[in-house]
């Protein structure tokens, strides 16, 4: 079982902090090379249309156009994949305020772990990649954890990387449904608007 996992949004307080939710996300699937697959084949079909408009070296949320977000992210729903969430509302109570911008991470991966784990007991192997950002200075204490909960009688096989999203297809698509899920509850539920479920609609059947 294959596992990737990304964040949107920032982990600060609000206000001050740019972002009123904070939201971790996981694709799961036994098929990884479908994975890769999606963004190689997009980027070379891209390049080839617009050939003097090259798209960025790293494939994100942030700097797709509404119609190439939508492209990806139904390729993705088509990948024989399950996507998990964690979505923290951090303008609905102290929580951020009374915790240590790290420990609300861990409690998402926890949560989020947790969930998968319930629906996929009987796995014998995890191959886990994690954007490095907030993992990177967690080191042991987010591995232990994840070992704990996926892992607890020692039976199983498990590979936990923590790789740059630059370097790594998988992030970049776990990053587009983090994205997505993160500008559905901004859009819709911040701003009230009701064309933030486009999105959404791509991935509805998977989550």
């Amino acid at each position: 079982m294959f596992i990737c996992i990304d964040e949107s949004g920032d982990l600060g307080a609000y206000p001050p902090a740019n972002s009123p939710y904070y939201v971790i996300a996981a694709l799961v699937t036994d098929k990884q090379q479908s994975l890769q697959n999606i963004v190689k084949r997009f980027r070379k079909k891209q390049n080839l249309k617009k050939k003097n408009e090259k798209l960025p070296s790293e494939i994100k949320f942030s700097v797709l156009k509404t119609n190439q977000r939508v492209l990806l992210l139904d390729k993705i729903a088509e990948c024989q994949c399950s996507i998990y969430s964690y979505v923290l509302q951090k303008n609905a109570g102290t929580e951020c305020r009374n915790k240590e911008a790290l420990d609300i991470y861990l409690d998402g991966m926890e949560e989020l772990i947790r969930a998968i784990a319930y629906d996929y007991p009987e796995e014998s192997e995890y191959i886990i990649y994690i954007d490095k950002g907030p993992a990177s200075q967690l080191g042991f204490l987010l591995d232990d954890k994840l070992h704990a909960i996926l892992n607890p009688n020692g039976t199983k096989t498990m590979v936990i990387k923590r790789l740059d999203s630059l370097n790594s297809e998988e992030i970049q698509e776990a990053d587009l449904i983090a994205g997505a899920i993160h500008w559905e509850y901004r859009e819709k539920y911040l701003h009230g608007d009701d064309n933030a479920g486009l999105y959404m609609k791509c991935i509805e059947n998977v989550i």
